[in-house]
């Protein structure tokens, strides 16, 4: 099987705008002092490497069967959801830091 349903190319999506929103922090963290930059670069190279992850698990999604996509799907919308919710709390720490130097 080597088709690619939509909702993986939803999931992709939302990948990339995660790995923007990283990009877009990691130009803002020059701001951050020498600590808060440390603890940021951290937890940072662990949500780049999530996305990664992600990406690569999508790309093999093309040969699973129906039942086994459908599986991934109802994960991946779980999975995604916390994700998203976890991305909105790191990136919550760390979007209006260093603003005022």
């Amino acid at each position: 099987m080597t088709h690619k349903p939509p909702f993986i190319d939803k999931l992709k999506e939302q990948l990339d705008e995660f790995a923007d929103e990283l990009e877009t922090l990691e130009k803002k963290s020059e701001k951050f002092d020498h600590k808060v930059k440390e603890e940021y670069r951290k937890r940072a190279d662990e949500f780049a490497e999530l996305v990664r992850e992600g990406k690569s698990n999508l790309d093999a999604a093309r040969h699973l069967s129906e039942q086994e996509l459908d599986r991934m799907k109802d994960f991946a919308e779980l999975t995604g959801k916390a994700m998203r919710n976890s991305f909105k709390y790191f990136t919550s720490h760390y979007r209006d830091y260093g603003k005022d130097k």
